[in-house]
């Protein structure tokens, strides 16, 4: 039988019976995270987001998930991170950007609260913003030659890494204790108000992404120039910000 709920409720109590049908007493915790946890979320179209935090024997058992799958993903739940409680502790000096953001909007569905007590260092955090936006610009260099110029690649490119910047600007702010918008234009323009950094380039893509303009492939290959140029400006930004 098609598992199909009509509520997030449902879908999530299904989840957790399903969680605690493999676990039983060893899962320790389910927590949504994202936009599902907020008005941002869009019911068909949003992913949902889960962080299952299992003891470190069930997490040697994560396969016995298997035959539930399908039924979360028709669900437009994405599959699930799996982590043990120590996994979280020795991974805050690695990915802070992303514990941060799950920070920021969570919901706990299940079990403990492992998440509020999380506190993360600043320079952790700028080496992993550093990192990224390096990688993001020679990602964007090695892209660019390869699309030949061709306008659907530009544009896919350029989206993607400006999911992972605006995911960063989340955390900077964060750990700045700003107030984070929900949306994804204001977060650019609050992060680079903050940085006194040129958000021409970062809003021109935006709108790209949004399909809200159609500049000619000329016009793209200008563009995306200005877009590299700009993570550059960035990435030195950054290394030199006193966090």
């Amino acid at each position: 039988m098609i598992f199909l709920p009509k509520t997030n409720d449902k879908i999530f109590e299904k989840i957790i019976s399903d969680l605690r049908t493999c676990f039983d007493s060893e899962l320790i915790s389910v927590v949504l995270y994202g936009s599902a946890t907020g008005s941002g979320y869009v019911k068909g179209k949003s992913d949902i987001n889960l962080l299952i935090i299992l003891s470190s024997v069930a997490i040697d058992k994560i396969d016995c998930l298997h035959s539930y799958l399908c039924d979360w993903h028709r669900c437009r739940v994405a599959t699930p991170l799996f982590m043990t409680e120590d996994d979280i502790r020795s991974s805050l000096d690695v990915y802070p950007v992303e514990f941060i953001n799950i920070k920021k909007r969570y919901q706990i569905l299940f079990g403990k609260d492992c998440i509020s007590s999380l506190q993360f260092n600043s320079e952790c955090v700028q080496m992993q913003m550093e990192r990224e936006f390096k990688g993001k610009l020679l990602l964007l260099r090695k892209s660019f030659v390869e699309s030949r110029g061709k306008r659907k690649a530009l544009i896919n490119i350029a989206s993607i890494s400006l999911t992972a910047i605006i995911a960063n600007f989340c955390a900077f702010l964060s750990l700045k204790n700003e107030v984070v918008p929900l949306d994804d234009h204001a977060i650019i323009k609050k992060a680079c108000d903050y940085l006194h950094f040129n958000i021409n380039a970062l809003t021109t893509i935006m709108e790209m992404k949004c399909g809200n303009v159609h500049p000619s492939a000329k016009e793209l290959r200008e563009i995306f120039k200005e877009y590299i140029n700009t993570i550059d400006d960035l990435c030195r930004l950054i290394d030199e910000y006193k966090f």
